[in-house]
């Protein structure tokens, strides 16, 4: 019978007691699993704990993703597949084209921090602005393909760069939030690889059209309508579909007090070394992407038929999606292997890579007397081997060094002040250089052999000064990485682990108060 009394005040002690171990050992157990972090592979429990721990997107959540970095990839590439037509058949001047793109950079990078914000803080829903986003840029890529005065496309342009802003960050922010960080590279590789699918379908369909003439219309216009209402189908799966994985609790800061609490926000962040040095690579690195995306019109003018030219652009895009998802994997490994250091390492050896394979390409081959078989091996190689920074190295780590309810916002942030200073300087060093060298093809040459390899052989160089000085800056800037990636990444660590035993505590007090009220 005694066995069987229970004093209800001990009883309940008893089970705060018990809830407080079981607390207790909830707190060690994320302690010593506060992040993911690329660390040296162990063997044994924690490697049971760490394939536990592995989480990575729904398969119609990863679909949506992918399908949204796909539009990114679609318009990045359009203006550069279309621009010979764009120039021999509507007659719009190369430097306005150059300049165009230089306005949509400009636009999607001062946009996207705006989006990231409202991502952040929930003013708006992460699936409502991915809807938003990919609607308003399909609208604005139909729209130009109506019209070719310049003062109409700098608006439309305009838009569509602001409504591509709020593809990237959005999204990459849902997969850091669904994935654990030794995945991170992997994922991420996925999604990039899905960009280059994006600009496969804008090569495959806009390149051998845009000259031609499809039932009266001209076939660059058709390509701008194709691409923009893939943009619109998106937008209804989204509608459909997408569902954010995450808390959508909104902030209570509006107005004036969401601005300044966003400054605030962007001063921390250039208080975190890797930061800073992510924005300088991404400068560094962004200004040969102006010019590589001239690729298609490069192979037109050295005399290859437009058919090759598919071609070869085809096949970079393809063996590029196999380079990006190889990137990720890579770089998953080389972190496990070799730590903090391995990301950096996966970055450096791209870049390394890259740049005499351009050289050679834009280069030493003199235009007009290389071949598409010549061009075919350079460009499998670059592909598979020459863009692995951005899915295995860039985003993870953007990632880690701050918590997760920063990462749309550092994001946002680091594409915008890249973008944006890349992106002014780009059609200026482009027009310059392209000028300084003798480049002057317009519409009165299509018909002269002759003009074109001169225009090849400008362009050619101007492709390999944009592209090796910049990559040289980048691979060393790469470099201080090594020193600072750690650091930053077990601040963050610290700081989740200081947060953990804080609300720990709070709930030991309470317990405590209720020990006593009980007793």
């Amino acid at each position: 019978m005694a066995s069987q009394l229970a004093i209800p005040g001990l009883e309940r002690a008893s089970g705060a007691a018990d809830v407080a171990m079981s607390d207790t050992k909830q707190v060690e157990a994320s302690l010593e699993k506060v992040a993911l972090s690329p660390k040296p592979q162990k063997y044994g429990l924690d490697e049971v704990d760490a394939k536990i721990d592995e989480k990575e997107p729904n398969i119609i959540l990863k679909f949506l993703l992918c399908a949204v970095a796909a539009l990114e990839g679609a318009d990045n590439l359009l203006i550069g597949a279309t621009m010979f037509a764009l120039i021999e058949t509507a007659g719009i001047e190369f430097t306005d084209l150059v300049y165009l793109g230089g306005l949509q950079a400009v636009c999607t990078n001062i946009a996207g921090p705006l989006w990231g914000m409202l991502a952040d803080n929930r003013t708006i829903s992460r699936r409502n602005i991915l809807i938003l986003g990919s609607l308003g840029q399909g609208m604005a890529t139909v729209g130009l393909a109506l019209t070719t005065d310049l003062n109409p496309m700098i608006v439309l342009r305009g838009v569509n760069g602001i409504m591509l802003a709020s593809l990237r960050p959005i999204s990459n922010g849902v997969v850091a939030d669904c994935t654990s960080d030794s995945l991170r590279g992997k994922i991420f590789g996925q999604v990039q690889s899905s960009m280059v699918v994006g600009m496969l379908f804008t090569s495959v369909i806009a390149t051998p059209i845009a000259s031609e003439d499809i039932l009266g219309v001209q076939g660059w216009r058709v390509a701008f309508v194709l691409v923009g209402s893939l943009s619109i189908l998106v937008c209804l799966l989204l509608v459909q579909c997408f569902v954010d994985p995450t808390a959508t609790t909104r902030s209570q800061r509006r107005g004036f007090r969401a601005a300044f609490d966003e400054i605030k926000s962007l001063l921390h962040f250039f208080t975190i070394p890797t930061f800073s040095i992510m924005i300088m690579q991404g400068i560094f690195g962004t200004i040969p992407w102006g010019v590589l995306g001239l690729m298609t019109m490069f192979f037109q003018l050295s005399g290859l038929s437009a058919g090759e030219a598919t071609i070869l652009q085809t096949e970079s895009l393809v063996v590029g999606i196999l380079g990006n998802t190889l990137g990720g994997i890579v770089a998953d490994s080389l972190a496990r292997r070799f730590g903090y250091h391995g990301r950096p390492l996966n970055a450096q050896f791209t870049v390394a890579v890259g740049l005499p394979l351009i050289t050679a390409m834009f280069y030493w081959i003199t235009p007009g007397e290389g071949n598409v078989y010549i061009y075919f091996v350079l460009l499998f190689a670059w592909a598979l081997l020459g863009c692995w920074a951005q899915s295995g190295t860039n985003f993870p780590i953007l990632c880690e060094i701050v918590p997760s309810d920063k990462r749309c916002r550092i994001l946002a942030w680091e594409c915008c002040l890249e973008n944006t200073v890349a992106g002014a300087i780009t059609p200026f060093v482009v027009a310059a250089v392209s000028t300084y060298f003798g480049y002057n093809f317009s519409q009165d040459d299509k018909d002269d052999p002759v003009a074109k390899i001169e225009s090849a052989k400008a362009l050619g160089k101007s492709m390999t000064l944009i592209t090796i000085v910049p990559g040289i800056c980048c691979f060393f800037v790469y470099s201080i990485l090594h020193c600072t990636y750690a650091r930053d990444v077990k601040r963050v660590q610290e700081l989740s682990a200081e947060g953990t035993v804080s609300k720990h505590e709070d709930v030991k007090v309470t317990t405590s108060k209720n020990e006593e009220v009980d007793l």
